[in-house]
């Protein structure tokens, strides 16, 4: 029996293409278009904390509650608008590597002389009781008024005078914040008798505890007419004024020459604001860099001498809000 040779053509469309005509049919498909340089420029990563949510199936809040990450921070950094620090990129990785295990880990647990023996009531006749120890970090917080205020002012400059006080205002009190959350790290004593050892000379006052946490931290104090220490004082100034603010008087008189059209007069007319010059757009922005040079170059200089608080973090003014623990067991 002889063998038939058959043969058929390959249709077209099964047929291998070209390098060039693959690339030539992606081009006449107007949804796939190839990325060019400038669409490369536009795209953003991905924050990894959105990547190993996403990859875990878990909601911002889930992720949050799971993990014990506050739910602000999170958003902050899924949005771009911080990034975690080192101690909070290595807890990430954690996460990523093994996020069952650190579930199981950080799982409230019962403390061994808390669990029912054999006859004993059960957790659900007794309640359960749960306690949660951690620590808000003001001055991160209170930065983040700064910062707010700041573009708001630049968005809508009609009334940026009220933003502009509310940013000086609250880049003094960040910087006394974190002398607050610096002091006690480096000397517990002192702070646990803060309002009798800041009463004395040479270290009374904001004016002491500054020199004291400067010393502590081994800095050098800056000149005062020197920035960003300089500003500092200016603010302090400002804070003074506030505090002890009363109403105040003025008066005021324009002479406009006979020429001068009347349409421009009320463009021209300068209104008395209080708090005399030390308010303007120019100090407000001067408030919130020489403040933050300031205190970070205090935290670099203090984290040498910290080196074992991972939620000290690399920088002062970034990284998360607040940290927080706790265990559950039989209510008493």
């Amino acid at each position: 029996m002889s063998k038939k040779t058959i043969s058929a053509k390959i249709p077209d469309r099964l047929r291998p293409k070209l390098p060039e005509e693959v690339e030539a049919a992606a081009r006449s498909d107007l949804d796939a278009q190839p990325l060019g340089a400038d669409d490369l420029k536009r795209m953003r990563r991905t924050p990894q904390p959105k990547i190993i949510r996403r990859a875990l199936g878990l909601t911002q809040e889930e992720f949050s509650a799971r993990y014990r990450i506050p739910i602000g921070t999170l958003r902050d950094w899924e949005q771009g608008r911080t990034e975690p620090d080192q101690p909070a990129r290595a807890y990430l990785t954690a996460i990523a590597r093994d996020p069952e295990g650190l579930r199981q880990a950080l799982r409230p647990r019962l403390p061994t002389d808390a669990r029912p023996a054999a006859g004993e009531a059960s957790e659900g006749t007794k309640g359960l009781q749960t306690e949660i120890a951690g620590e808000h970090f003001m001055h991160r917080q209170l930065w983040r008024v700064v910062r707010r205020q700041i573009d708001h002012a630049t968005a809508n400059p009609t009334g940026a005078f009220l933003d502009h006080i509310v940013t000086m205002t609250f880049a003094f009190h960040t910087l006394e914040a974190y002398l607050n959350f610096l002091g006690p790290r480096l000397a517990p004593g002192i702070w646990r008798d803060e309002r009798n050892f800041f009463r004395r000379e040479p270290y009374r006052g904001i004016d002491g505890k500054l020199r004291k946490v400067l010393e502590l931290a081994q800095v050098p104090e800056p000149d005062r007419s020197d920035r960003p220490y300089s500003t500092v004082w200016l603010l302090k100034e400002l804070r003074d004024m506030i505090t002890h603010a009363q109403a105040e008087r003025f008066s005021q008189a324009i002479e406009y020459p006979p020429e001068y059209p009347a349409s421009l007069r009320e463009e021209t007319r300068v209104d008395y604001m209080p708090f005399g010059a030390l308010v303007t757009a120019e100090n407000a922005h001067r408030a919130a860099t020489d403040v933050e040079e300031f205190i970070e170059r205090i935290h670099s200089a203090a984290k040498l001498l910290i080196p074992d608080d991972i939620w000290f973090g690399a920088k002062a003014l970034s990284g998360p809000l607040a940290y927080s623990s706790g265990r559950t067991g039989i209510s008493s």
